[in-house]
């Protein structure tokens, strides 16, 4: 065989050309941010609230997407797949998830009052919202291609960018409410009914309200004490006409014709279990399960009362198929759906609650979240670069979703009103550049859009029209309070402006009060809810900055509400008469 010896320079070359390319990304990745320095801070005003750390995998890893999702908790995760639930107003990691793949794509989780829902590639996981527990999991029918939003019955992902999906999600196993509510006033033990026994001195047991929710005929008495049978052989059919131990048989029948394999051994005249084979349970008690209860778990122990519906299908992990969410409705489009979708009843509050999305064939639209029906199309003038902010309660009964185009328009819409024919917009108003940012809307009269090459413009909610603008260097909104607006630039400097100061009356453009450089800190966070200032790096840290006026002690609620308040209903007395009476 002749040697080549082109084979090992070639081999070295690839070998090199590898090595170069992870230092490549590791260094384009990591980042060696340090928190900023209290004198630094103290020129622009500024107080360090907490600093956290959220664990990586290796200096190639580094933080994919944090959310700030109200005004007390924040989301981050990671590049290898870690979700970390973190304390927003003091920093404290309040539980962590790894995701099955890692390093794939992230997307922004959505959250409800009680749960989060959260994607990796075909999965969706659903975790209690303070404490972590994974209530369920289930593999979607393809790959997720944008965050999942929910309400308080149903949840909505999109797959392949042109499906969208509504399922409605299993309630989590938990005690009855009604005898959770008087558990205090119960003093004796607890019946199968459900009510106290009298006489008793037993405290109640939270599992046994959650074990007699199982079908009584089919299990034991839980409460009753267990009774054992005493060990007994068969008669064989030759014990008078044998020795005196039966004929001289086998004494113990074999295992195939036990009713049970663990002591006592107890068989008459037939065999209840022919053979383990049939038995569809190896944990006690070995009893006999019909075919119509053949996914069902029969055994009301400790260990069949799980905290979740997760849990119930990892400890059944015999049964061949786990609790699964139900799908609703399924809706195949043509065009590419872009972001996570917009609810407008996140409590369902309103008679018809919708669900809009944004493609990328200059179209917004919105389905009824019943029965998937069409309500609105808004065609644009542009695409949406940008996830839509909202819904706003605006007005008395105006609910506004903002959008931001690739023409420089800042889109408010109406999401209750209009038709397929006609939208109900409220504003249009021309920013200018590439709006590819979400919009922020405030509390306070104002929308903030901002795009790449373009800055930011503060927006009025009423009329759209631009009140001050930015330098175009300066893109990244970071935070706002009723003073001043903290905003990031390309070369990494955090400026603080004045929220209400226009220095040229022509241009309208507002010039920085202070900046501060930031180095390192490459995770540029927009917080839509309060007046915190949040930086990241991709070595995982995350600072929390605050004014230093005793104003902004506590964190200041900047988003605006998402609903109208209900008008209280009136009394039985002052209601209207009926018609006709």
């Amino acid at each position: 065989m002749r040697f080549n010896p082109t084979l090992p320079t070639l081999l070295v070359s690839v070998a090199w050309f590898s090595v170069a390319s992870a230092q490549s990304t590791t260094s384009a990745v990591y980042s060696n941010a340090i928190p900023p320095a209290k004198e630094s801070l103290e020129r622009l005003n500024l107080h360090s609230e907490w600093n956290v750390y959220v664990p990586l995998d290796g200096r190639a890893d580094g933080l994919a997407e944090v959310q700030i999702v109200d005004a007390g908790q924040i989301f981050a995760q990671t590049r290898a797949g870690l979700l970390v639930a973190v304390d927003a107003i003091t920093g404290a990691k309040q539980w962590t998830y790894r995701y099955p793949r890692p390093y794939s794509n992230v997307y922004p989780v959505g959250v409800t009052d009680r749960f989060v829902f959260a994607v990796n590639v075909s999965h969706i996981f659903c975790f209690h919202r303070y404490t972590g527990l994974l209530e369920f999991q289930f593999e979607l029918p393809g790959a997720a291609s944008a965050g999942p939003v929910a309400d308080h019955e149903n949840f909505y992902v999109t797959i392949g960018a042109t499906k969208a999906m509504c399922y409605r999600y299993p309630q989590p196993i938990q005690t009855d409410p009604v005898v959770a509510k008087n558990l205090d006033e119960m003093t004796g033990p607890i019946g199968m009914d459900g009510r106290a026994v009298k006489g008793g001195n037993k405290a109640p047991n939270a599992a046994d309200q959650i074990a007699k929710r199982y079908a009584e005929r089919l299990l034991p008495n839980p409460f009753a004490e267990p009774q054992f049978e005493a060990t007994r052989f068969p008669p064989s059919e030759h014990s008078f006409h044998g020795d005196e131990f039966g004929g001289g048989g086998n004494l113990t029948p074999s295992i195939s014709a036990l009713p049970r394999v663990s002591p006592p051994y107890t068989a008459h005249y037939y065999s209840v279990t022919p053979s383990i084979s049939t038995l569809h349970s190896l944990r006690r008690p070995y009893q006999y399960r019909p075919d119509f209860l053949r996914y069902n778990q029969r055994t009301p122990s400790i260990s069949t009362i799980p905290p979740s519906v997760a849990r119930v299908a990892e400890l059944a992990n015999l049964r061949p198929r786990p609790v699964e969410p139900i799908p609703v409705w399924t809706l195949h489009t043509s065009r590419r759906v872009t972001f996570q979708p917009m609810l407008t009843n996140p409590i369902g509050s309103l008679e018809r609650p919708q669900v809009w999305y944004t493609t990328a064939d200059k179209m917004i639209y919105s389905v009824y979240k019943k029965d998937r029906t069409v309500q609105v199309v808004v065609r644009t003038t542009g695409v949406p670069v940008a996830p839509g902010a909202g819904p706003v309660a605006y007005g008395k009964d105006q609910l506004l979703g903002y959008f931001a185009l690739d023409d420089g328009t800042l889109l408010a819409v109406d999401l209750t009103a209009g038709n397929v024919e006609t939208p109900a917009i409220h504003f249009r108003s021309h920013v200018g550049g590439r709006l590819n940012h979400k919009a922020v809307p405030t509390r306070f009269g104002a929308v903030y859009a901002s795009g790449e090459n373009i800055g930011i413009a503060k927006v009025d909610d009423k009329t759209g029209d631009v009140i001050w603008r930015t330098d175009p260097s300066a893109d990244r909104l970071l935070a706002v309070n009723e003073e001043f607006a903290y905003i990031l630039n390309d070369r990494n400097e955090l400026l603080v402006y004045d929220a209400h100061k226009v220095n040229d009356p022509v241009t309208l453009r507002a010039n920085p009060l202070a900046k501060l450089p930031l180095d390192g800190f490459d995770v540029p966070i927009a917080n839509d809810q309060t007046d915190r200032v949040l930086l990241a790096a991709h070595n995982g840290l995350i600072s929390c900055l605050r004014s230093r006026s005793p104003k902004y002690a506590k964190p200041l609620i900047v988003a605006p509400p998402t609903q109208h308040k209900l008008a209280p209903a009136k009394p039985a007395d002052e209601a209207a008469p009926a018609a006709g009476l």
